[in-house]
């Protein structure tokens, strides 16, 4: 009987996501970020260098800009390496950044274990950049107002460095963005095979993340074009960039009261 009644909520369950899936028109291919970044068009968006020894460093991830002593990025980011560098106001990796900086702290968050929940974590540096009008400058936070929505189908944008398909070895040279919307959670997990999407988690349609994508900044334009940043490219990256599934995201509006009192614990702590 028991198995019965699984089956059962199992049917339901995908009945309720093919509805939402055809609604949603989220049956379209995927595909990464190729779309080329005009220069300063993303002045939020930073490159993290990761090191171990603190001589030898390479292109890790992506972060955003939130203040001026600030970058947001992923928990499993944070963890990559000892050492960090912070590359603002660059597009192509090639050629000198408009500033850099050294890491001093970092906090990731407390209940983050692997990659599928609390995927967050803030970067301190102690040297503040300059916000520059057109090529380094912060991205918003989403508004109390915003905090109350879900998303789901809102047109977002997100950008990286990452590889370009699955199997290539290099990064991309020149930053690169992709457009897409907002897929409903129930649908997301079923394109996942029942792994747990939680409710910390935005998921995206059409962008394949791949190598390089991790920390990868997610917005939403308002009336007057500003970005507010909803989303940071999360786990399961390697899975979406070889098997179509949706790109996840950690949801931005589940961690507001967490980036601000980590960036005043930051500010306290290397005051």
């Amino acid at each position: 009987m028991w198995r019965f009644l699984v089956l059962l909520v199992v049917g339901a369950v995908a009945a309720q996501a093919w509805d939402i899936a055809e609604d949603d028109d989220t049956f379209s291919a995927s595909a990464v970020p190729t779309n080329e970044a005009a220069p300063g068009q993303f002045p939020y968006q930073v490159g993290i260098w990761a090191s171990q020894d603190g001589i030898t460093s390479q292109l890790f991830c992506s972060g955003a800009i939130l203040t001026k002593n600030t970058v947001i990025t992923s928990a499993h980011c944070a963890k990559a390496g000892r050492y960090f560098t912070i590359v603002f106001g660059v597009h192509n990796i090639s050629d000198p950044a408009t500033a850099t900086r050294k890491t001093s702290t970092k906090l990731i968050h407390e209940k983050y274990v692997d990659d599928r929940a609390h995927d967050i974590a803030l970067m301190h540096f102690e040297t503040p950049i300059a916000y520059w009008l057109t090529t380094v400058k912060p991205v918003n936070l989403p508004s109390a107002e915003q905090a109350k929505q879900s998303f789901w189908k809102s047109e977002v944008t997100t950008s990286g460095w990452g590889v370009l398909k699955p199997g290539d070895r290099e990064y991309s040279q020149v930053l690169r963005f992709a457009k897409s919307k907002v897929v409903h959670n129930l649908w997301c997990t079923l394109r996942y095979f029942f792994q747990r999407v939680y409710k910390t988690n935005i998921c995206v349609k059409s962008i394949q993340m791949c190598q390089g994508d991790s920390g990868n900044p997610l917005v939403i334009y308002g009336e007057d074009n500003t970005p507010t940043l909803v989303g940071i490219a999360s786990f399961g990256v390697a899975q979406s960039c070889e098997m179509s599934k949706p790109a996840r995201y950690t949801r931005i509006t589940s961690y507001l009261k967490w980036i601000q009192d980590g960036i005043e614990t930051l500010e306290k702590a290397n005051a």
